[in-house]
């Protein structure tokens, strides 16, 4: 179990999950024509994507500038998504 997080595989495997819920949500909205908004869903998981690969980073000892990387680019997907959800008054 410890190698399963120390190679960061977990991570991994929750790509793998994330991926599949890109394809299932798109798919979705491309044949029902509802769901959420594309690009704000896609931000939103970009968001996501990227934190997992600052883990992912820091659980197999890569440098500092690559989790920082990875965490500033999560930070700008939150921020674009924030600014495409956020209601105008």
């Amino acid at each position: 179990m410890k190698e399963l997080f120390s190679s960061g595989h977990i991570v991994d495997f929750i790509l793998a999950l994330v991926a599949l819920e890109a394809i299932f949500v798109i798919g979705w909205r491309l044949y029902k024509k509802g769901g959420p908004a594309l690009l704000a869903f896609i931000s939103n998981l970009l968001a996501g994507t990227f934190l997992l690969l600052g883990l992912r980073s820091a659980l197999v000892g890569a440098s500092w500038p690559l989790i920082s990387l990875c965490l500033t680019a999560g930070l700008l997907s939150h921020l674009i998504n924030l600014v495409m959800t956020w209601e105008r008054t």
